[in-house]
């Protein structure tokens, strides 16, 4: 669902965004504008240039005291703000700015709760988070569910100032009509950059023992990364295997249309969006247990296979489970879409955002 009609907001609200990403700009315009929230970006990201991404300031491009008298300004003439990321070096000098304003200040963050292996990582992190969770106008705000929730509440943050809103994309622009997979050339995909901790070669790996039993499946790898050429050599027997490079926009939509399933094998994924827009398209997903969508976007409507991210063996059997029973990967992919389009949309984004203006306004007034 598109919400673009205007809405009476409670809040003079000012919301920093890291990059101007598709579905960023997507939620910007859907949810953001029309409550008159005030938007800008840390960085420029020229491959959206042609989304019109100037309208919004961007902090990259000022010098370092222009960047500090706009967020002063920001401060001065808003009620709360918002920032996307905890750790980002432009980010962070809305928080430090505002220890002098002391407005309403939510971390948005979509980070799931892992400790950190390095000592001097924890250390920091804790020392750190605690030090801005302790300030009485700090809020957390965990996009995601129950795993990023945890995020907040390890490092501190009281429950009664944490919030939660669903990761979401612009639905609508995935939604497809599409034939049943057929078992003799069913489709894999993998949609997203190619580094080390998304697992692509444990990927490229069973579908190479998937391959044995169903010959004519194939596999279709979109993105990019310092991991590419390694991955190529990997598959160089395996005709079945294409990599696309990084593809965008509508050519990117129309190659997902093509899948009859995604996979992600990542050891690390505070997420997945690419799971949302997969779904979206009616298309069922495995994933590893460690990709924050698991619960909530796979396992709750039964939308595809949850693995453990260490097994080869079990992502085989996930692999064949589906290839070998497509009208099974139909419904759950058809359970995927329902779920996207009736419960994980931007309206649900909207109610919980205002819920919280609401109870934020409430107290302003006390």
């Amino acid at each position: 669902m598109d919400m673009q009609k205007p809405v009476n907001f409670p809040l003079r609200q000012f919301q920093l965004f890291v990059e101007p990403t598709e579905y960023i700009l997507d939620l910007v315009e859907a949810v953001y504008l029309p409550r008159g929230v005030t938007c800008a970006f840390a960085y420029d990201q020229k491959t959206l240039a042609s989304r019109g991404t100037t309208q919004f300031p961007v902090l990259e491009k000022m010098s370092f005291f222009q960047r500090l008298s706009f967020i002063w300004k920001m401060l001065r003439t808003h009620e709360a703000v918002a920032i996307h990321s905890y750790a980002d070096p432009i980010s962070l000098w809305v928080p430090i700015l505002n220890l002098f304003w002391k407005r309403i200040l939510t971390f948005e963050v979509d980070s799931t709760w892992r400790e950190p292996r390095k000592g001097w990582m924890r250390l920091v992190k804790r020392i750190g988070l605690g030090f801005w969770f302790k300030r009485p106008y700090v809020w957390g705000c965990a996009i995601g569910g129950k795993p990023h929730r945890a995020f907040f509440l390890n490092y501190g943050l009281p429950e009664t100032r944490l919030s939660e809103r669903p990761n979401v994309v612009r639905n609508a622009r995935y939604m497809r009509s599409f034939p049943p997979p057929s078992a003799s050339h069913f489709r894999f995909g993998y949609v997203g950059r190619l580094v080390r901790h998304k697992q692509v070669h444990c990927l490229i790996e069973a579908f190479r023992q998937v391959v044995q039993v169903c010959p004519n499946a194939t596999l279709s790898i979109l993105g990019d990364g310092p991991e590419r050429a390694s991955l190529q050599a990997q598959a160089a027997d395996l005709p079945q295997v294409t990599f696309y490079g990084t593809v965008y926009g509508a050519e990117k939509v129309a190659l997902l249309h093509q899948l009859d399933a995604l996979c992600l094998f990542s050891n690390y994924e505070p997420w997945g969006l690419v799971v949302n827009e997969a779904l979206a398209g009616g298309t069922p997903c495995i994933v590893s247990a460690c990709c924050g969508c698991a619960e909530v976007l796979i396992q709750t409507p039964q939308a595809g296979l949850v693995v453990p991210e260490t097994s080869l063996e079990a992502q085989v059997e996930a692999m064949l489970a589906l290839a070998q029973n497509p009208a099974t990967a139909q419904q759950m992919g058809l359970r995927g879409a329902a779920f996207m389009q009736t419960e994980w949309n931007y309206l649900r984004y909207a109610r919980l955002l205002d819920a919280w203006a609401n109870q934020v306004a409430q107290s302003l007034k006390r």
